[in-house]
């Protein structure tokens, strides 16, 4: 597992949460009628790029309003697990971040 990040102790309040907390407090409301909301590694998050496009890199008939920032995977940086892998929708690039800095969460549904 390594570093689990910046906790905040489990609550989410506003926008101050974990990307845990946030997956947890979804599932806890049922969002769209369901429970398993999770992480997306950062495959899954490849998988809905559009390398053709940019700002954001992704199909915004399927996927309107999102942002050209960076999103959070579940998958572990194996150089140091201070990291995670991110993937920028800006561009449709993957990079390592430390897990205490911001970025934006988009959760997936079902097994990985």
């Amino acid at each position: 597992m390594g570093n689990p990040g910046t906790q905040d102790g489990g609550n989410c309040v506003d926008s101050d949460c974990d990307t845990h907390s946030f997956a947890e407090a979804v599932n806890a409301e049922g969002l769209c009628g369901a429970n398993d909301w999770r992480l997306p590694t950062v495959d899954e998050l490849h998988s809905v790029t559009h390398l053709g496009r940019t700002d954001p890199s992704i199909d915004e008939d399927f996927f309107p309003n999102t942002s050209s920032s960076r999103f959070w995977s579940a998958s572990p940086y194996a150089g140091n697990s201070d990291n995670a892998w991110n993937v920028n929708f800006n561009n449709g690039n993957d990079n390592w971040n430390n897990k205490s800095n911001n970025n934006r969460v988009r959760l997936v549904r079902g097994g990985e």
